[in-house]
């Protein structure tokens, strides 16, 4: 556990800074938009391209070197950032806002673990709502503490802005229905095709190199559209690969589910390396280092909330298609978690085959329903774009 939480504060000392390092050393707006485009790109397929390699590593090497690879690229890495990133420090730079940071933690873990506890136990136990109160109580708190702090760690009087909470919503809902399928589709791949993991994540490259590409597309795209509008656009094709997966899913066709997982990945391509440049476009320079972190907070909170809602829709669904098994909650349990041997074990053996069958049929049914409701997210995502970042440039 500690060596996990050093993880995550190296992670968030990386990545808070990373988009105001990039405003600092591009001045040229056209250099700027190439990096911007460059990290996206870059973004979007190392989080793609890591369970591939991570099969690739366990399998040649066992697991264990998944974490030793990491020490010599983080050496070589930190020498090239000392040698190469010039500074830009603030010797008027904030303090700490310790209460904001440890409300927002708060709000964050409590409705996580809502999402997490409702799947296990019900949305309405008394565990899963007490969750979701105590999480909602610290937002309102880190907000209320927010507005009371001389330096907060968040200036709420960005969110006046409607180009920078169009900016915001579009990161949330790529990072929630478009990356965090990064980590979902491998579970699909593996539990209703019956891919092995490093098939799964073979599989994966349909998704990774379109998101690869289409940054670049997006840059090029620039000049002949607004930013909003590639955003908008982005969001769109999202929610149609969306739907092709989900059709996929409950069709079992790998042809299917294989083009929207392209078309999903040209969509969140059209978005990486927009909506860090459509935030970061919004607030003046002196709010740069701020606006990377709320950038950098949005992605992953779009993640970490998507992974939890989406997976939830999916153990809620498959569920309820396998409430006429005979193994009951144990059995569904079991093939939500994606084990499917331990969950046949507990089925007498002349009736596994085809509780097999429906197991697997329940998964793609959850999964497709999951897909669905990440398509409509997207798709409303895209329309409160349009309406928030239309209406404010023309206010500008």
């Amino acid at each position: 556990f500690v060596s996990r939480a050093l993880q995550g504060v190296g992670a968030a000392f990386l990545l808070a800074p990373a988009l105001a390092i990039i405003g600092h050393a591009f001045h040229d707006e056209r250099e700027r938009d190439s990096a911007w485009a460059m990290w996206g790109g870059m973004m979007g397929l190392t989080m793609v391209l890591s369970p591939l390699l991570g099969g690739v590593i366990a399998a040649l090497a066992g697991w264990r070197w998944a974490f030793f690879v990491n020490l010599p690229i983080c050496l070589a890495l930190a020498a090239a950032a000392v040698r190469c990133i010039t500074d830009s420090r603030n010797e008027a730079a904030r303090k700490l806002d310790p209460a904001g940071i440890v409300l927002f933690a708060a709000s964050m873990l409590g409705i996580t673990s809502a999402l997490i506890h409702g799947q296990e136990q019900g949305w309405t136990a008394a565990g899963t709502l007490a969750r979701f109160a105590g999480g909602l109580a610290a937002l309102a708190l880190f907000v209320f503490a927010e507005t009371r702090h001389r330096e907060p760690m968040l200036d709420l009087t960005l969110f006046k802005q409607r180009r920078f909470v169009g900016a915001i919503v579009a990161m949330f809902a790529y990072a929630g229905c478009a990356q965090v399928m990064a980590s979902l589709l491998p579970l699909l791949l593996q539990n209703v095709f019956a891919l092995t993991a490093l098939q799964a994540g073979g599989a994966m490259l349909a998704f990774a190199l379109a998101m690869l590409v289409f940054p670049q597309v997006g840059r090029r795209l620039g000049a002949w559209i607004a930013g909003y509008q590639i955003l908008a656009l982005g969001l769109g094709v999202v929610a149609i690969g969306n739907l092709l997966a989900a059709t996929g899913a409950y069709g079992a066709s790998l042809p299917l589910l294989f083009s929207g997982m392209f078309v999903l990945g040209a969509g969140g391509g059209l978005l990486n390396g927009e909506t860090q440049k459509a935030i970061m476009g919004t607030v003046p320079p002196n709010r740069a280092g701020m606006a990377s972190g709320i950038s950098t907070t949005s992605r992953f909170s779009g993640i970490l909330l998507g992974f939890a809602i989406l997976s939830g829709i999916l153990a809620t669904s498959a569920r309820g298609h396998l409430s006429s098994t005979n193994g009951g909650r144990p059995f569904a349990d079991a093939v939500i978690a994606g084990d499917l041997p331990r969950a046949l074990a507990m089925i007498p053996s002349a009736s596994r085959d085809s509780t097999a069958q429906l197991a697997q049929q329940a998964y793609a049914a959850g999964f497709a329903t999951a897909l669905g409701m990440a398509a409509v997210c997207s798709a409303g995502a895209a329309l409160i774009v349009l309406g928030l970042m239309r209406q404010g440039t023309n206010a500008s």
